[in-house]
């Protein structure tokens, strides 16, 4: 087997092991009132993690980093929204 087909062989386990993590996190952050109460751990693990791929997906095939900039300081803005505010 191909070391590339080998990487996409575990990526799924790798993924769901990094939005455990994740979720893990964010529903303790939940839990000491960091985030509101309408805030989704498990959706906003799983959107963080998809959106990181996917900008670094992007950022290796146009060989811009700028892509990755850009999605950090948008995912930073998204997780603001969800802050609780002091």
């Amino acid at each position: 087997m191909r070391q590339d087909e080998e990487q996409a062989q575990r990526s799924p386990d790798v993924d769901r092991r990094r939005i455990d993590r994740l979720t893990v996190a964010l529903r303790e952050a939940k839990e000491r009132g960091e985030l509101v109460m309408a805030s989704e751990p498990e959706a906003m693990a799983h959107f963080l993690v998809a959106s990181l791929k996917g900008a670094v997906l992007v950022s290796q095939v146009t060989h811009d980093f700028t892509v990755m900039q850009q999605c950090m300081r948008e995912l930073d803005r998204y997780l603001a929204l969800y802050e609780v505010q002091s």
